[in-house]
């Protein structure tokens, strides 16, 4: 199974880079964890910074998604 790599940049701080990864089946599966952990990322506060993203890649480090913070709602944890 592939290996994601879910890596936060927050303008004006160094990005906070996922060195473990996470296994998932498929790439939607990747993107669902990706919307829930900014979910929690922004409810727990510090992550409100315009231009902050999560950028998921996979195991030959391609880019698979960036997602930016501001249009993940924070309902639905």
């Amino acid at each position: 199974m592939p290996l994601y790599f879910f890596d936060v940049g927050v303008p004006g701080e160094a990005d906070h880079d996922d060195s473990a990864g996470t296994v998932f089946r498929r790439e939607d599966d990747a993107l669902d964890y990706a919307n829930r952990i900014i979910r929690e990322l922004k409810q727990a506060g510090g992550y409100d910074a315009p231009g902050t993203k999560m950028t998921v890649k996979d195991h030959t480090q391609r880019v698979v998604f960036s997602i930016p913070f501001e249009v993940v709602a924070n309902c639905g944890l």
